[in-house]
């Protein structure tokens, strides 16, 4: 999810397999939702309400 630029940019660019950092972060954002969604209808997790 890197944003650098120049040197340090081209070799986050070479190992990054996401066309942009918006894509890595939705990517582990969307991971991060299902993990929480299967652990949550396992009973593991409970769901806070905010008021």
């Amino acid at each position: 999810m890197s944003m650098k630029h120049g040197p340090s940019g081209e070799v986050h660019n070479y190992f990054n397999p996401y066309n942009s950092a918006f894509t890595a972060f939705k990517t582990v954002e969307d991971i991060v939702v299902g993990i929480t969604c299967a652990l949550a209808n396992a009973g593991k997790v409970r769901s806070h309400v905010i008021k």
